[in-house]
């Protein structure tokens, strides 16, 4: 008895944490959101690039 309280405990456990991808809810993504993350992550590596090219690379890590 007491093992079917935990495995019932876990499952509600589980069912209120939503799984966790790069800081939002994997329930909250969709394909519409693809192409800004995509856009905010080329944005991110281009400045990476000028700062690491402009001999900023302590900025990079920022």
């Amino acid at each position: 008895m007491q093992q079917q309280q935990q495995q019932q405990f876990m499952q509600m456990q589980q069912q209120q944490q939503p799984t966790v991808a790069g800081g939002f809810t994997t329930t909250n993504i969709t394909t519409d959101h693809i192409p800004q993350f995509l856009d905010e992550n080329k944005s991110l590596i281009l400045k990476i690039l000028e700062n690491q090219n402009s001999g900023k690379a302590g900025e990079c890590a920022e």
